[in-house]
């Protein structure tokens, strides 16, 4: 079984709210997908950032979130408004987050060095409406934050948005979507990055086909194409032979 954490912080100007969810994270032996469950949400409104700082900082390093996992906790911080600010002092103090930008149209990219991602808006929380449907998102009805929540679930709208032709998310007209925003936000980062382990052994005997230029799942019939098969049993004893041979001659 994988378990582990992700907190989630979507920051938010003087008046308006700072979310900070946490998402629990799971995959039981042999299962294709990630299960998340929501362990905490909450919000502040009228507090300045280094309140939002600290109370991020808290609940990043508490000890629950160690104890009998499988990976550390995971901070993942919304760089809009004072976000990146927030995530540059954490990173003073030793915490360092993972930030995400997010922007229109139906794009995502990943900076390897900064680990920053650039997410678009409507990808990012149709994947999250997507698990909610489905199921694999789990939150009590019995959490003292269901209500809130459900609330803010109820109030959200989407539509088509004409001007770039995607989807357009956000809350109703005097409504807000930062709880909303922090849960999807955890979400992608849980569903794209915390993926099942693929082991692959190569069976004894190997056949492998090579196009020109295409890799081997787009190969089609009618493409030209080499086959290559070889007996990876007899390759291993001829490759032990080879070095027997060797240590025996570094003898004399």
């Amino acid at each position: 079984m994988m378990r582990g954490f992700v907190i989630s912080l979507d920051p938010a100007q003087l008046v308006d709210y700072a979310a900070l969810s946490v998402l629990e994270v799971t995959r039981a032996d042999g299962a294709p997908k990630n299960t998340y469950k929501l362990r905490s949400l909450n919000r502040k409104q009228h507090v300045p950032y280094p309140v939002i700082m600290e109370w991020t900082k808290e609940t990043f390093l508490k000890s629950e979130f160690r104890k009998d996992v499988t990976f550390a906790p995971i901070l993942v911080i919304d760089r809009g408004g004072p976000g990146i600010v927030i995530q540059e002092d954490l990173a003073l103090v030793g915490i360092k987050a993972r930030g995400i930008t997010l922007t229109g149209g139906r794009n995502w990219s990943h900076d390897e060095g900064s680990k920053n991602l650039t997410v678009s808006k409507s990808l990012m929380i149709d994947r999250f409406l997507g698990i909610w449907d489905s199921g694999r998102l789990q939150i009590s009805t019995k959490a003292s934050f269901w209500g809130l929540f459900r609330s803010e679930l109820k109030d959200f709208r989407g539509g088509l948005n004409k001007l770039r032709q995607d989807s357009k998310y956000e809350g109703a007209i005097g409504k807000h979507d930062d709880l909303i925003l922090s849960i999807a936000q955890a979400i992608w980062m849980a569903d794209m990055f915390i993926k099942p382990r693929r082991y692959f052994k190569v069976p004894p005997v190997a056949s492998f086909c090579v196009g020109q230029g295409v890799s081997d799942e787009n190969l089609s019939s009618s493409e030209p194409h080499i086959c290559i098969e070889w007996d990876m049993s007899a390759q291993a004893r001829k490759e032990g032979e080879e070095r027997r041979l060797k240590l025996e001659a570094d003898k004399f």
